[in-house]
């Protein structure tokens, strides 16, 4: 019976804890700021931030159809079908503490130094330094997987046709170069 107490203890610490939580996000003045909403998955998310002390409605993505609760004419606020709160071009007065359902998040915007506050002509501000390292990850990523799936799945078929003739490597090799040449 103690033991029961005991674990009734412990779990609803562990909950208390799980909703109490506060996620901190860093992010550098006009880059995309993305506020992810804990552990939930799909649900109805209503995201809300607290501006002059009162808490205020910004959307709710109700599995990803996507209801505004501000006027937001220069489109800065998105969610995606994941419980996401994207800020695009994100200034000073976006630091603050935002809610999800019953998640906080705190969100600090760093401000820019005087140098990389300037951009080039041609060069877009929003766009977030290093993202281009990522798609070049990836991109370099999927090939590398590509080529060593086709000589994985090469060799297997060279060496399933080798064992259903018989025949040595260089043997099925120099028969292969003497079909093709036919």
């Amino acid at each position: 019976m103690e033991h029961i107490g005991l674990l009734c203890l412990l779990l609803c610490g562990i909950i208390h804890t799980t909703h109490t939580e506060t996620l901190h996000v860093r992010v550098i003045e006009r880059n995309i700021g993305t506020l992810h909403c804990g552990k939930l998955t799909k649900s109805t998310v209503t995201w809300s931030r607290d501006i002059d002390g009162q808490r205020v409605d910004i959307l709710t993505n109700y599995y990803g159809q996507i209801t505004k609760h501000i006027p937001d004419p220069h489109k800065r606020y998105s969610s995606g079908k994941n419980p996401v709160l994207c800020i695009f071009r994100v200034s000073q007065s976006d630091s603050g503490r935002y809610y999800c359902n019953e998640t906080t998040v705190e969100l600090n915007v760093i401000p820019r130094s005087v140098k990389s506050g300037t951009s080039t002509e041609g060069e877009r501000e929003d766009f977030q330094p290093g993202i281009w390292k990522v798609v070049v990850s990836i991109i370099a990523g999927s090939f590398l997987v590509t080529v060593a799936s086709v000589l994985l799945i090469w060799r297997y078929y060279y060496k399933r046709t080798l064992k259903m003739t018989g025949q040595s490597g260089a043997v099925a090799l120099y028969a292969e170069i003497q079909t093709s040449r036919e």
